[in-house]
């Protein structure tokens, strides 16, 4: 394999990197060795963990052989050798190494079997530090390394003898002549003459007093040298980055620095990465033996170098030109004169296997970037590695570690160093030992191409969702174009798309409606339009008193004009904006017109005009009057746009109200009670009518008694109806009658003479004061009679019946007969008397006397008579306890079965209730001890919070006659509390099935999307108040996470809260850099994300040129240039367009372009020229116009306002930058002279200490440094 010139040679692959062993010198007592026993060993030193340093043995005697230490033997192996070509003189054999340390122990180790070199080599080699040395190892590892500069020292053949590494001593008489390398240090003899050593304590004290006085030269002359200019000379300067440090630490820099001699390179601040060097990719025609790399049209190659240990591989990458593009990762290495592809997952496992076996110290895995190769170990693949490798024990446990290790098929390199110690030093020699290249060879493809193709790029035919036109397009590859075409009403939005390198349109496909211009508005009115693109429409909206003069709407057609078309109609409107001919047309409004009035039946009208304003006065006819007003007034209503009347012209007939009313006599409206209506009379029973029949409602609104003429109705209560007549009643014989008249419900009453009774015709007796009637039919109910009279049948006797017997003995006479138990004197009958009731009348009771079967009674302290019988009572809530019953007999004496008034006998006890108890959380007290008999009262109380229910628990309950309680049991529930409603958007949950009574305890919880405030649990207390507040639902937002190399910071989740979007150094935002959580619990604007800075940017400036600015133009230039100047203008990066504007309105002036000779040319006259404007609060509407229709999709949007803030109101900025922020733009403000701080802030992007700067017009340009890595990250 050819090497570029200078670069180090390899030795033959195989060949043993030891230095000159012990076969480089023949002796002439190799008789002497043992068999079997040092062959093949070396010897070595043990060094001491602690020590540093390793003593060697002098290069002249043994040709400058390194010496290593047990632990570096093996990374040794690995380093690289550079071999002189002049000198190519090599050693064979083997020999054991030294290795000399503190202390004098031997230690006999195995040396590798090294293979015999085809041609001569004289190396040379020298001792000196690895760079890949760890701390905390027991010993030094060093590393052997060849310099083709250094000086060549040849080998020296010396007698020797390998019973000098066995420690053996040879006898006298056995002396041979030595043969050897002085660095044994051996004589003539083995057996030198004693000599006299001096004493041991005067050779420490020596060597101490040496040491000691050395000592004290060294820090003389380093303080002398280095501590003293320190303190002598002026101190350096500090830099910036060490300023934020004490002075203490200020100072120790400044010593350092002069230690290192001034170089500042020296000392870098805390976290400084080195750069790696990396070997710029050169393309190059690389050959690999006499074999070239294969033809690579539309493309070329990148080369490097691998080392592994002194093994350097050649690999090359595919690189396509710019439109081109390869369908694998085109890797190539050489392998053994042929160009053979390998996988970049291949070399990176298997470069970071050896690296976790420390044996790649020649590569660093940052030159892998530019080749496509990343520096991760894949599981599958080191497991295919070691598989290749032969006699690798444990293929399963090692399969098993790798699994259990890999995330997502990749190792962590630590771990992949781990899993080498784990399975032993076996494994771990094996992989150390790896011949690179054969590995490589047996490895080699993985899916890889042996020849490369760039291919074209090509875009594709997919557009995305383009809506409202097509794309046409004859070929879709690099630097094609396509066109974009849209339907009518559409503009493409760019027109030619080119296919760029990267395999997508340069532009995005879009059809855009055609834009009207908004319509002016009519006399007398205006047009409200939701939009003015195509198809968008305005409807006319009139002033008061004027309405559209037709039915027409105004459509934005295709041609940017607007035209007419009826409203309600789709179908005409869409024909109207898109016909082939479009005739421009506007609305009109004209005064409203209501038309005629109409004229009420029975009334007039009289009107001053028809049109808005005019008015119409109504009159009616006799008998009639207006219904509501009289004057009427032609109206708009705003809702409908019509013209109408405010009402409508109405006569109703004068009400007479309802008619009078007269006794007897009901009057029926059948018509109702207006004038022109008349009521029939009806009579009650009893009544007749009169000659008045009927009554008429009058004009005058008043009732008469006859039509036409108003004749009051006044009269009696008879005026319409009388009562009948039954005529006069005849007086009967023996008796005269007195009658009250002869009319309906008049009477007669009959007098009978002596000897003889009322009767009727029928002969039958009436009372005495019966009145004949006259009824309703006008006839008397009875014709009166006198009959004669008979006392006994008539009962008109004191006979009682059931004391004696009636009997007539004449004309009105009769004789009484008396029965047994009676007296009586002919003319009545008495009972027999009996004397007082002997008996007194208990407590609590009482004596009830009369006659069974006679509802006549007695009182017990009067006479009593026969039959009476008194029986024994008890007083109502009182039991009887013993039945006692007295009669009076026939002879009017008392018979007395028991005397109730002897001592100790109780005949009444009061009755006995129910037994109660306290209620629950409540107490009862009794007046008469809780006996529950009649008639004792109980009272109930409750305990605190807690309270009777009412009405249904009694307060009180009496024990009543009947044994029973009054009222009902008493019962204690807790207090009520006020009703707590359930939050909205929430739930609540009460542990009391929601009675909201003393100590009822209610939770509150809220759905998801909202946070509860308040309480979240409240307890009914005994003052039937909650504990704690109202509970609600309000809406929160979703938790926001930070964006991947960004961070956000929130106020809160609530409805308002606001939360900022930041992004780390070299990543800038793409979304909104703020959001607000709205009262729908969702986040107003774009969720941003971060991305890696790159140089896509489309910037516009915003300047302020009234004011205080107009006077400092060239300032502003300078300032604009400055900020230019410091940009990548052109292709892919930035481009840039300034936007004028003052007060209110704004211009365009420069929109985004690419070109820095036009943007320079342009900000030069800036301020000369003046174009049209529109409407525009420090033109954030016309940037953001100029972004949506100019911008790159994927650029970033900054947009830059220079201002005193004065000109626009804090308040009036806020739509517009809020809709700026929430589309992605980045909204930096510049603030000079006097400024309004509170409008910056308000137009601004968040955090605002980060977007809002402020200066004086001397020094503005300070703000170009502190803007431009915000601005062009």
């Amino acid at each position: 394999m050819s090497s570029s010139p200078g670069s180090p040679k390899q030795l033959p692959r195989g060949r043993s990197t030891h230095g000159p062993t012990k076969t480089a010198w023949t002796t002439r007592c190799d008789h002497l060795q043992p068999r079997g026993d040092l062959t093949g060993r070396t010897w070595s030193r043990r060094q001491k963990p602690k020590q540093k340093t390793v003593d060697t043995i002098p290069a002249e005697d043994i040709g400058q052989v390194p010496i290593r230490s047990t632990r570096a033997e093996r990374s040794f192996m690995w380093r690289d050798f550079k071999i002189p070509e002049d000198r190519q003189e090599v050693k064979t054999g083997a020999t054991p190494d030294i290795v000399k340390g503190s202390e004098d122990e031997d230690i006999i180790r195995d040396t590798a079997q090294h293979q015999d070199r085809d041609d001569d080599q004289c190396v040379t080699v020298e001792e000196k530090h690895s760079p890949f040395e760890e701390e905390g190892s027991q010993g030094n590892e060093h590393s052997a390394t060849v310099d083709s500069g250094e000086k060549k020292v040849p080998l020296k053949r010396q007698p020797s003898c390998d019973s000098l590494f066995g420690g053996k001593q040879v006898k006298p008489g056995a002396v041979w002549r030595p043969y050897g390398p002085p660095l044994y240090g051996y004589g003539s003899s083995l057996n030198p003459p004693p000599r006299k050593r001096p004493d041991t304590l005067l050779i420490l004290a020596a060597i101490f007093y040496c040491l000691a006085v050395l000592t004290a030269v060294v820090f003389a002359v380093f303080f002398k040298i280095k501590v003293m200019p320190a303190y002598m000379t002026p101190a350096e300067p500090v830099p910036v980055w060490m300023q934020q440090f004490s002075p203490e630490m200020q100072r120790w820099y400044q010593l350092a620095l002069q230690a290192a001699g001034g170089d500042t390179s020296a000392i870098l601040p805390p976290g400084y990465v080195p750069q790696p060097t990396v070997e710029t990719p050169v393309a190059v025609q690389e050959f690999c033996g006499n074999t070239s790399l294969p033809d690579l049209p539309h493309g070329h190659f990148n080369y490097t170098s691998i080392a592994h240990h002194n093994i350097y591989v050649r690999m090359c990458i595919a690189k396509c030109d710019v439109g081109y593009q390869t369908d694998d990762a085109g890797l190539l290495f050489c392998n053994r004169g042929r160009w053979a592809p390998i996988a970049p997952e291949v070399v990176s496992t298997l470069v970071g296997v050896g690296r976790a076996a420390d044996t790649m110290p020649n590569t660093d895995p940052r030159v892998f970037e530019y080749l496509g190769i990343s520096d991760q170990i894949y599981a599958d693949v080191a497991f295919n590695i070691l598989v290749k490798v032969d006699d690798v024990p444990n293929l399963s446990i090692i399969k098993t570690y790798l699994n259990m290790i890999s995330e997502d098929n990749i190792i962590d390199f630590n771990m992949m160093r781990q899993v080498l110690i784990w399975i032993g030093p076996t494994l771990d020699d094996k992989v150390a030992n790896l011949d690179f290249l054969h590995i490589l060879s047996r490895l080699e493809t993985f899916g890889a191409s042996r020849r490369p193709v760039c291919r074209i790029v090509d875009c594709g035919g997919d557009f995305g969702n383009l809506a409202h036109g097509r794309v046409n397009s004859t070929a879709t590859t690099y630097m094609s174009e396509a066109r974009v075409v849209c339907e009518r009403g559409y503009l493409p939005r760019h027109p030619v798309l080119t296919c760029n390198a990267t395999g997508h349109w340069d532009k995005p496909a879009q059809c855009d409606p055609v834009t009207c211009s908004p319509p002016e508005d009519p006399p007398h009115g205006s047009y409200l339009c939701p939009g003015h693109v195509f198809s968008d429409r305005c409807d006319v909206t009139c002033n008061a008193g004027y309405v559209p003069e037709t039915d027409h709407a105004l459509g934005c057609s295709w041609t940017g004009n607007w035209t007419a078309f009826r409203r309600g109609n789709t179908t005409e409107m869409e024909n109207a904006v898109s016909a082939d001919v479009v005739i421009p047309q506007t609305l009109a409004c004209a005064i409203a017109d209501c038309g005629n009035i109409s004229t009420p039946a029975h009334g007039d009208v009289t009107c001053t005009g028809t049109t808005y304003g005019e008015t119409c006065h109504l009159t009616c006819q006799n008998g009639y009057e207006r219904l509501g007003h009289d004057n009427f007034t032609c109206q708009v209503y705003q809702v409908t746009a019509q013209a109408t009347w405010s009402g409508e012209p109405e006569c109703t007939p004068v009400s007479c109200g309802s008619p009078p009313e007269f006794p007897n006599t009901a009057l029926q409206c059948a018509s109702g009670h207006t004038y022109g209506n008349t009521c029939g009379v009806t009579c009650a029973d009893g009544y007749e009518g009169t000659n008045h029949r009927s009554v008429a409602c009058h004009s005058s609104g008043n009732w008469s008694l006859q039509e036409g003429a108003l004749q009051p109705v006044v009269g009696g209560p008879d005026l319409f109806c009388q009562k009948k007549d039954c005529g006069n009643l005849t007086s009967p014989a023996n008796g005269s009658l007195t009658c009250s008249g002869t009319r309906y419900q008049d009477s007669c009453r009959l007098t009978c003479e002596p000897g003889y009774k009322v009767g009727y015709e029928g002969g039958h007796i009436l009372h005495s004061l019966y009145n004949f009637r006259c009824l309703a039919s006008g006839e008397w109910n009875n014709k009166p009679r006198c009959v004669p009279s008979n006392y006994c049948r008539l009962g008109l006797h004191d006979c009682d019946p059931e004391h004696g017997i009636c009997d007539l003995t004449g004309h009105q006479t009769f004789s009484c007969r008396c029965r047994v138990g009676t007296v009586g004197d002919g003319r009545r009958c008495e009972r027999t008397a009996c004397p007082p009731f002997p008996i007194s009348e208990p407590a609590n009771g009482f004596f009830r006397c009369s006659i069974p079967g006679s509802s006549a009674e007695y009182a017990n302290n009067t006479s009593a008579e026969y039959e009476v019988v008194c029986l024994l009572h008890c007083n109502p809530g009182y039991d009887r306890l013993i039945y006692a019953e007295y009669s009076c007999g026939h002879d009017g004496s008392w018979t007395i079965p028991v005397d109730i008034n002897r001592p100790g006998i109780t005949p009444c006890l009061a009755v006995k209730c129910p037994d109660m108890a306290s209620p629950f959380h409540g107490t009862m007290t009794c007046n008469s001890g809780s006996e529950f008999r009649y008639p004792e009262v109980c009272n109930f109380a409750c305990d605190r919070g807690y309270e009777l229910t009412t009405p249904t628990s009694s307060r009180e309950r009496r024990c009543q006659t009947d044994a029973t309680w009054s009222g009902n049991d008493a019962v204690c529930i807790g207090v009520q509390c006020p009703s707590l409603p359930t939050p909205t958007n929430g739930l609540m949950s009460c542990n009391n099935g929601s009675s909201f009574r003393y100590p009822e305890t209610c939770s509150f919880a809220c759905n998801s999307g909202y946070r509860l405030s308040g309480s979240s649990s409240r307890t009914c207390q005994a003052d039937s108040t909650w504990t704690g507040s109202a509970a609600g639902c309000i809406v929160e937002c979703p938790v926001l996470t930070s964006p991947q190399n960004g961070r956000v910071d929130c106020t809160d989740r609530l409805e308002n809260d606001r939360c900022t979007f930041s992004c780390n150094h070299g990543y800038h935002l793409l979304g909104s850099s703020q959001v607000v959580c709205g009262s729908d619990g969702q986040w107003t604007g774009t969720v941003p994300i971060c991305a890696a800075c790159d140089s896509a940017a489309d910037i516009i400036f915003s300047i302020d040129v009234s004011g205080s600015v107009s006077s400092h133009f060239n300032t502003v230039q300078n300032f604009i240039n400055g900020v230019v100047n410091s940009l990548t203008i052109g292709g892919n990066h930035a481009r840039v367009g300034l936007i004028k504007f003052a007060g209110s309105s704004a211009e365009r002036y420069i929109s985004l372009t690419g070109s820095k000779p036009t943007l320079v040319s342009m900000i030069s006259t800036m301020f000369n020229s003046h174009g049209s404007r529109e409407p525009s609060v420090a033109g954030l509407s016309v940037m953001r116009n100029e972004f949506s229709t100019s911008g790159r999709l994927t650029a970033r949007k900054i947009g830059i306002v220079l201002t005193d803030g004065y000109d626009s109101s804090s308040s009036a900025v806020i739509s517009d930058s809020q809709t700026l922020r929430n589309d992605g733009t980045t909204i930096f403000c510049v603030g000079v002279a006097s400024v309004g701080i509170e409008t910056l802030n308000n137009m601004a992007s968040m955090p605002v200490i980060d977007h809002v700067f402020t200066a004086t017009f001397d020094n503005l340009q300070t703000i170009v440094d502190t803007l431009r890595p915000k601005v062009w990250c």
